[in-house]
């Protein structure tokens, strides 16, 4: 369940990914995964009112880190979305 528009929430540097997608290079995954972060939070503070009885919110954070890296990996440029999008359905 996904409330609200994620829109330039967080800094997206398209740029930054582009070159990351050609070289793959763990310094700038890992840039691009503190980028995202803002956006992870607020997706679990809204999940976690949902699983507050199952789960605490660093778990859903912490799970949301692990979608952004598993994302950034399977992320294919030529599909034509944003990675926004893309990430957004998995978290």
């Amino acid at each position: 369940m996904i409330i609200g528009n994620h829109t330039g929430f967080f800094s997206y540097d398209k740029e930054l990914l582009d070159e990351y997608m050609h070289n793959r290079s763990r310094e700038i995954k890992e840039e691009l995964i503190l980028r995202y972060i803002p956006l992870v939070r607020q997706i679990a503070k809204q999940m976690w009112n949902v699983y507050s009885n199952f789960s605490q919110i660093d778990d859903i954070i912490n799970e949301g880190v692990f979608v952004i890296m598993t994302a950034l990996d399977r992320y294919e440029v030529d599909k034509n979305v944003k990675f926004e999008s893309y990430v957004v359905k998995r978290l």
